[in-house]
């Protein structure tokens, strides 16, 4: 399991004021109250109640549905119940939390930011049977652009880890008939846009498509679950101000469109993926193999 940032809710399942967001079968529940979205446990310790199933809120506690016990959240103050309250982020459409502070890696600050900058829209959300890291993965993994995406050529990507611990991917991608929100229009059949995406964890990565200056960025996040696979959430985001004007709705439906096209390219293979092979690297998987390193620092065991 892994412990950095994982999105655990788009805004539109953000209902009532107690709700279950397990990850990866480990029980927690997410709490409204006076100041915002918290994320904690959600296991009572009485009797072992799940809070996320009928717990209601009172005050600064959850009242446990089984018994009525009153349980704090992550409270310093001597209680009789209370559950372990982790860092938790409710910005750019989603629910985030971080359950271990030593895996920080700068995504408050990101996204915080990014909802200053732009329109944020959650997109769409799907189900899948692989690992969440897979999903993720697609950003380095520069051969499938082509073969999947059908990309005129095999785009050039370099990988760097930064001061903060964000894994980062630079590069460019060359497109035939490029949409208006990808790179501005010209003349020529194809043309060059800047690509970069810092991936944060093993399931959450911000991607930017365009002008450095204002680009249009797609937030990928991959919430592992139960039973080994994962829910993806896409979020799209289209800068507020730049050169050619405010973004219009055809624009960010483009944006969509594009993103759900290229997510349901990536499910065809992802739907019939034997994750139990043994990989045989080959020379063009350099930037996949620094991402599987990068993915052992969130590794939940021994902490």
């Amino acid at each position: 399991m892994y412990v950095g940032w994982t999105q655990v809710a788009s805004d539109s399942e953000l209902t009532g004021e107690v709700l279950p967001v397990d990850i990866a079968g480990r029980r927690l529940v997410a709490v409204y109250g006076d100041s915002g979205w918290v994320v904690c446990d959600g296991t009572c310790p009485h009797r072992g109640a799940h809070l996320g199933y009928g717990g209601r809120v009172d005050g600064s506690v959850v009242v446990c549905p089984f018994h009525g016990h009153r349980v704090h959240l992550g409270d310093d103050r001597p209680a009789l119940f209370s559950v372990t309250r982790y860092s938790t982020l409710h910005a750019a459409g989603g629910l985030f939390v971080l359950l271990d502070d030593a895996c920080e890696t700068g995504l408050s600050r990101r996204l915080l930011a990014l909802s200053r900058t732009h329109f944020v829209k959650p997109a769409f959300q799907r189900t899948l049977s692989i690992p969440a890291e897979y999903v993720i993965e697609n950003v380095v993994d520069a051969d499938h652009f082509a073969a999947v995406h059908a990309l005129t050529r095999r785009p050039r990507l370099s990988v760097f880890e930064d001061e903060a611990g964000v894994l980062r991917v630079e590069g460019s991608f060359e497109m035939v008939r490029p949409n208006k929100w990808q790179v501005e229009e010209g003349a020529d059949t194809t043309a060059r846009a800047r690509f970069s995406a810092e991936v944060f964890s093993p399931t959450v990565v911000v991607s930017e498509l365009g002008s450095a200056d204002a680009p249009n960025v797609v937030i990928t996040a991959a919430t592992p679950t139960a039973e080994g696979g994962c829910v993806a959430r896409v979020t799209v985001a289209l800068p507020r101000q730049r050169a050619s004007g405010a973004p219009t709705v055809r624009e960010l439906s483009s944006l969509v469109s594009g993103s759900r096209t290229a997510f349901d390219q990536d499910t065809v293979i992802w739907d019939h993926l034997d994750t139990s092979v043994t990989p045989k690297y080959t020379e063009g998987d350099e930037l996949v193999r620094a991402y599987r390193a990068f993915c052992q620092r969130f590794v939940s065991v021994g902490r």
